[in-house]
């Protein structure tokens, strides 16, 4: 299995709720059109101050081609808007992913064992 995905902890910044849900409805039109992306959730503290990311691509190169887009994009405005508390990366990561992801500082898990169903 070659999927590569990741489960991002932000803090909202004071005051960013707002901006940042608006931000994040752009980002998940984007990424709905995207060759490659399987998985892209955000899931929402009941004050809307944490934010756990759910995102899954096909492969290394698709996650790689999201990361360069996303950064283009949407990166200066998200960065103002959030705190990252942890980054955990499952999967394959090729070189060129490595180092798009590795300025985040992630934990990279490989794949030892298991499966994903197909819906």
């Amino acid at each position: 299995m070659n999927q590569v995905g990741w489960i991002v902890d932000l803090n909202v910044k004071q005051d960013a709720a707002n901006r940042f849900i608006g931000l994040t409805n752009e980002m998940i039109a984007a990424a709905l059109v995207e060759p490659g992306c399987l998985t892209y959730q955000r899931f929402f503290s009941s004050d809307q101050m944490v934010c756990r990311i759910l995102e899954r691509y096909t492969d290394s190169d698709a996650a790689y081609l999201h990361l360069l887009m996303f950064k283009t994009k949407f990166g200066p405005r998200y960065n103002v808007l959030v705190d990252r508390k942890s980054f955990w990366v499952f999967g394959p990561v090729g070189p060129s992913l490595a180092r798009e992801l590795d300025h985040f500082a992630p934990q990279y898990h490989p794949l030892v064992f298991g499966f994903a169903m197909r819906s």
